[in-house]
C-alpha cells in the first residue's frame, strides 16, 4: 500500500539462480591438447524475458526495451534462452534461471553438433563434457568471412575481444575486419586470447558512400598517423567550403574508387602500389547496381542515369557510364532464409550477365555482422584457396590473390567444389585449388567432364 505523503519499504528476494558448465574437446585432434573452441545455444523460453515497449499512446514505435535498448537492437533468436563462446580453453560456464532447457553445442559449417536436455537447479552447477568432430574436409581452403564488423564501425558496439572469441567459435579461420571508413587489426586481440592457432585476422574497410554503394577493400595496412587508421577518401579532398557539386566538387566515381585503393599515399607521402594482392567488392549490390540505375544484360554493361541525376548523386555529370567491372561481387549476404532469396533473384542474374560477357567476378558470401545475439555471425563463408590451412599461417595477400583469381567458393551450411577433368586423361583437370589451373587445355576430342563435390554435416540435409 502507498500512503500519500509516507513512505513504504518493500523487501524484494530474487530467486537464486543455477549455473551451466560446459567443456568442449576433439577427441581427433592431433596431440594431447583436445581442447575446441564452440558456441553453446541454451535452447528453451526464457523465464524472464526482458519487457519490449513497441508502440505509445499516439501509435509511434517506440524503442525503449531492454537496457540501453539491447532487446530490439541485438536480439536473441526466439527460442533461445542464451548464448555463450568458450575460450581457447573449450570451457563456459554462466548462470541460468531454474528450468528445463536443450544444450546445443556447435562450431560452424564443419564440425559435428551436439544437444542434450539439461535442467538447472538453483544454487546447483550442471556440469556437460561435450566432445565435437571436425566432418568436413575443406583441405587446400580456408574458412572465411569476407564482411565483419565490431566496436570501430559507428553502427556495432561489439568488442573486438568479443569478436575474436565468436569467430573461434563459430569454426572461422580468417575474417577480413571491415569497419566502416575505419581500418582494425583484429590480431593484436586474436594473440592476447591465445586464438591464434583457430583463427587470423586480415585488414580491411567498408567504404561508405552515402548514395552509390558500399565498396570492400582488403588485404590493407594502417596507417598509425591517421585516426581512421588510413581509410580511403571517398569524396576527394576540397577546399573549404567548396566541396558542392554546384562548385564542380564531385564525389569519386567507382572506377576512381577503386582506384584509390589500389594506389594509395600514406601519410608520409609514399605510394602503395598493391594491385597485385588488393581486393575491391561491392557489398549487397542492390545499393549499387540499382541507384545507378546499371544494367548488366547490356553489352557492355551501361548505366543508364538521366539528366540531372547524376548530380544528385553528387556524381560528375561527365562521366559517360558508371558502371565499372569490379573483382568480386558480394552475391550472399547474412544467414537467414532472406539471404538465400535475394541471392536466388536479385543477385545471380547479375553475375551470369557479368560472366557471360566475359567478366571474370568473384562469388562472395559473407555475414555482414554488426551485432553478437542474434547468431548472424553462424551465416554463410567464403573457402578461400591457401597454401597452407593454419590459421597461423595465412597470409593477407595469399587471400587477397586468391579472390582476385576466382579460387573461392562459398556456401551456408553446404561445402561445394568443383573439378573439370578431361575426358581421355584424368590427370589434366582445373579446379580452384591454390596449386592448380582454373582453366583447362585439352589435348583430345575436347570432351569434359564437370565433377561437383558436395558436403554437409548431418544436421545440414540437401537435396
Amino acid at each position: 500500500m502507498i500512503s500519500d505523503g509516507g513512505v513504504t519499504v518493500q523487501d524484494i528476494a530474487l530467486p537464486a539462480t543455477g549455473r551451466l558448465r560446459v567443456a568442449v574437446e576433439d577427441p581427433n585432434r592431433a596431440g594431447p591438447d583436445k581442447r575446441l573452441p564452440a558456441r553453446i545455444s541454451v535452447v528453451g523460453a526464457d523465464p524472464s524475458p526482458e519487457p519490449v515497449i513497441v508502440f505509445n499512446f499516439l501509435g509511434f514505435f517506440v524503442d525503449n526495451g531492454g537496457t540501453f535498448k539491447d532487446v530490439t537492437k541485438d536480439p536473441l533468436p526466439s527460442g533461445i534462452t542464451a548464448v555463450q563462446y568458450t575460450g581457447v580453453d573449450g570451457i563456459v560456464e554462466f548462470d541460468l534461471e531454474p528450468g528445463d532447457y536443450e544444450v546445443v553445442v556447435s562450431r560452424g559449417t564443419e564440425y559435428s553438433r551436439h544437444s542434450e536436455p539439461v535442467s538447472i537447479v538453483a544454487n546447483v552447477t550442471e556440469s556437460m563434457d561435450v566432445e565435437l568432430t571436425r566432418v568436413l574436409d575443406t583441405t587446400g581452403f580456408i574458412s572465411s568471412d569476407y564482411h565483419v564488423h565490431s566496436i570501430n564501425s559507428p553502427d556495432s558496439r561489439i568488442s573486438l575481444r568479443n569478436r575474436v572469441e565468436q569467430f573461434a567459435g563459430e569454426g572461422v579461420e580468417n575474417f577480413i575486419s571491415t569497419d566502416h571508413d575505419a581500418r582494425t587489426d583484429p590480431n593484436p586481440t586474436i594473440q592476447a586470447e591465445g586464438l591464434t592457432e583457430w583463427l587470423k585476422g586480415t585488414i580491411g574497410e567498408e567504404i561508405t558512400t552515402f548514395d552509390t554503394g558500399h565498396y570492400n577493400g582488403y588485404p590493407l595496412g594502417i596507417d598509425p598517423e591517421r585516426p581512421s587508421g588510413g581509410s580511403t577518401d571517398w569524396a576527394r579532398p576540397e577546399p573549404a567550403g567548396q566541396d558542392f557539386p554546384s562548385n564542380g566538387a564531385y564525389i569519386r566515381s567507382p572506377a576512381e574508387i577503386h582506384d584509390e585503393v589500389l594506389n594509395q599515399i600514406d601519410s608520409k607521402g609514399n605510394l602503395q602500389n598493391t594491385s597485385n594482392h588488393v581486393v575491391v567488392h561491392i557489398n549487397h549490390i542492390g545499393s549499387h547496381f540499382g541507384p545507378l540505375k546499371i544494367d548488366t544484360s547490356q553489352e557492355p554493361p551501361q548505366s543508364f542515369l538521366g539528366a540531372g541525376e547524376p548530380e544528385g548523386f553528387r556524381l560528375d555529370p561527365g562521366v559517360a557510364n558508371f558502371f565499372h567491372h569490379f573483382p568480386a561481387l558480394e552475391l550472399w549476404n547474412g544467414s537467414t532464409n532472406g539471404a538465400q532469396i535475394e541471392f536466388l533473384v536479385e543477385r545471380i542474374g547479375v553475375w551470369m550477365n557479368l560472366l557471360n560477357q566475359g567478366l571474370p567476378t568473384t562469388f562472395i558470401a559473407d555475414t555482414d555482422t554488426h551485432t553478437f545475439l542474434n547468431l548472424r555471425t553462424a551465416g554463410a563463408r567464403t573457402w578461400t584457396a591457401a597454401p597452407d590451412d593454419a590459421p597461423s599461417s595465412i597470409n593477407p595477400e595469399h587471400i587477397g590473390r586468391s579472390v582476385l583469381g576466382g579460387r573461392a567458393t562459398g556456401g551456408q551450411g553446404l561445402y561445394v567444389q568443383t573439378r573439370l577433368v578431361e575426358a581421355d586423361d584424368a590427370n589434366n583437370h582445373a579446379s580452384l585449388g591454390w596449386d592448380r589451373s582454373t582453366t583447362l587445355e585439352t589435348a583430345g576430342d575436347g570432351d569434359v567432364v564437370l565433377e561437383i563435390d558436395v558436403q554437409a554435416p548431418i544436421w545440414a540435409p540437401f537435396d
